[in-house]
């Protein structure tokens, strides 16, 4: 037996060589799903928008007035930062790699504080193993607003660094630049306000310990607090002054930088508490039953018990969840107990008031105080800082344990195999999760793919620029708990869009009630009507664009006005591995002898459904184009694409 535990240990000591080669497979394996997922709310998008379009600093400023903050003026152009060139791999490295030195930094801060490795690794291993695709409107700054509030978080480290470096090494300017550098992460966001409180009293305590009650006749107490206390009054008094040189109508537009006006305090502790619920592991899985049974690729759908979880995960999902496993059970063997209770206890208590302060703001707000529906939610931007501060409190609350069971060996073993077990079925949810979430935010990102490729083909190049063209379709999706259209909130949305990529201008517009105004008895202008359908488990992709027959629609029927709308011709674009499929569509009145052409083609129509088999020869072609003309018009609503393929249809090809 003894051996035997020699030996374990032996290759215990010989794997530590390749702990930071199996973190790098980790790191990569965790962040593999996020990569699928683009814009997940409205404001990302104008900030994409404005990014690859120019003009941050004049943005800036109405941006500033309109929120009633004045740091806005100068970190405003920070969040276009990840779109100034406009490609969706890089943005995701800029974004996803600072979350990444946020955790790094974070587990450097952690290192300092309790002067141990272990768990300093093992909190850089659970914030990557804990690190969920939230809900849309949870607005965790992972997958909404990345990058802005992972940098400010990162800026904040490195002041806490140089803080810890000043008390080791008692020069002074460390502490002066832990202050400045502090005093920018304060220009991101407000919640820092309260983090500066923190700092303050860990200052004030740290003296009191050391010195007692002579510190407040000592100057050193005073050199090291007011720097800090200084940066915090010139903030508040910077951003109040701006406030009230704004006009009174612009100052008060965004309520959720102004107080409550009928302060509710159910709902003030209701936020306090609910918003920190997504960081605790799993929440998310379990909020999401019904988007994670809508994506399930499962025969027999999803069903929420760890055995089906466990044969239904992805490859790469399930090597992640064995890596982290091994690399924790590794982590947890070499952890000594040199770490006091007293230590514990002080960051325990610590880290729960910081979780819980972080989102004090919040609660004040008119936003969110007054609001049912944001008492409700399980996450906000601010959840992001906590979720650091409750996975530092679970490691914490894990070495614990484990240091309480130190003196039994055998006892110490088993608990460490109970929290392995416990973290493993945590982990291959989490990941599983993750799997079935991101592919469910994909629908989303497929409208602006599905765009991207139809540019390329010249979609609109035969299109005068006084035509306009009803795009309400396109700014639909097929996902389970992304609503598109409140992401495209803008009915001028794809023509902004649009030239920003083109440097053209379309009169593209998704409001009915815009497209009544244009419309009259005299309206001689090109109509066109872009039909969009994207297949539920697939990336499959179809965008139709037809030019109506201005006769056949009916303006005073507002949102049905297009439910009749006929066409004589369209270009049909379809996205999809398939390359041989059935196109069906609808011909409301036709004639004998009647004739459709698919590219020239002559096909043979009748009157309702017409049905034709179509094959791309060019195997290698991501879309699949062709034209469709009809001498008798068509429905521009009802176009349906199968896999399956009819017998006695005859097949037309595609070059």
């Amino acid at each position: 037996m003894k051996y035997c535990l020699n030996k374990f240990n032996s290759y215990c000591d010989e794997s530590q060589k390749y702990l930071w080669f199996l973190l790098m497979i980790i790191i990569i394996l965790s962040f593999y799903p996020f990569f699928r997922i683009g814009f997940t709310n409205a404001d990302d998008f104008d900030f994409y928008l404005r990014g690859i379009q120019g003009g941050l600093f004049e943005d800036a400023y109405w941006y500033a007035r309109g929120q009633g903050r004045f740091y806005f003026l100068f970190m405003k152009p920070l969040y276009h930062v990840p779109y100034l060139i406009d490609n969706f791999y890089f943005t995701k490295i800029i974004q996803h790699g600072m979350t990444l030195l946020s955790f790094t930094l974070f587990a450097i801060v952690v290192r300092k504080i309790f002067c141990q490795k272990e768990i300093s690794i093992l909190v850089f291993l659970l914030l990557l193993s804990f690190l969920s695709v939230s809900l849309p409107l949870y607005f965790f700054p992972i997958i909404a607003f990345p990058f802005y509030f992972s940098l400010s978080f990162s800026i904040f480290m490195l002041s806490l660094i140089f803080l810890i470096k000043y008390i080791e090494t008692k020069k002074y300017y460390y502490n002066l630049l832990s202050a400045i550098v502090f005093a920018l992460a304060m220009l991101f966001y407000e919640t820092y306000l309260f983090i500066l409180f923190y700092i303050c009293l860990f200052i004030f305590f740290h003296n009191i310990t050391n010195r007692g009650k002579s510190m407040f006749r000592n100057k050193l107490f005073y050199k090291e607090i007011l720097p800090f206390i200084f940066v915090g009054l010139i903030y508040l008094a910077a951003y109040f002054l701006y406030r009230q040189t704004l006009p009174e109508k612009v100052a008060n537009i965004y309520v959720g930088t102004t107080f409550a006006a009928h302060f509710n305090i159910s709902n003030f502790f209701k936020i306090l508490w609910n918003y920190n619920l997504a960081t605790i592991p799993t929440c998310i899985y379990h909020c999401a039953q019904r988007v994670i049974d809508a994506n399930s690729l499962s025969l027999t759908g999803h069903q929420p018990n760890i055995w089906y979880i466990i044969t239904h995960t992805n490859l790469a999902s399930l090597v992640n969840t064995l890596l982290q496993c091994f690399v924790f059970f590794l982590i947890c063997h070499k952890m000594n107990n040199k770490i006091s209770w007293k230590k514990i206890g002080l960051a325990a208590i610590t880290l729960l008031l910081l979780s819980f302060s972080v989102h004090i703001l919040l609660g004040l707000s008119e936003k969110h105080n007054a609001s049912a529906e944001w008492t409700s939610q399980k996450s906000y931007i601010t959840t992001f800082f906590s979720y650091f501060f409750i996975t530092l409190l679970i490691g914490i609350a894990i070495y614990a344990g484990i240091k309480a069971c130190s003196k039994v060996k055998w006892l110490k073993r088993g608990f460490i195999i109970v929290l392995t077990s416990i973290f493993f079925i945590a982990s291959i949810i989490i990941g599983y999760s993750n799997d079935h979430l991101s592919r469910d935010y994909e629908h989303c990102q497929n409208n602006f793919t599905m765009v991207d490729k139809v540019l390329k083909k010249g979609i609109f190049n035969d299109i005068s620029e006084d035509a306009i063209i009803y795009s309400k379709d396109l700014s639909s999706s097929s996902s389970a708990m992304v609503n598109a259209t409140y992401l495209h909130a803008s009915p001028s949305v794809w023509r902004n869009y649009i030239f920003a990529k083109t440097r053209k201008i379309w009169d593209i517009n998704n409001s009915i009630e815009y497209i009544q105004e244009k419309i009259s008895d005299s309206f001689q202008h090109d109509l066109y009507y872009i039909a969009y359908y994207d297949s539920y488990k697939t990336r499959d992709m179809m965008l139709v664009l037809s030019k109506i027959n201005n006769e056949s629609i009916h303006p005073d029927e507002g949102e049905n006005m297009f439910y009749n709308a006929t066409a004589d011709e369209a270009k049909v674009y379809y996205y999809s591995n398939e390359k041989q499929f059935t196109l069906s569509f609808f011909i409301p009145e036709c004639g004998e002898g009647a004739s459709f052409f698919i590219n020239d083609v002559e096909q043979k129509a009748m009157q309702g459904t017409n049905v034709i088999t179509l094959n791309n020869t060019n195997k290698r072609e991501e879309v699949t184009f062709f034209t469709l003309k009809s001498e008798h018009p068509f429905s521009v609503k009802r176009f349906m694409i199968s896999h399956f393929v009819f017998p006695d249809t005859q097949i037309v090809n595609i070059p």
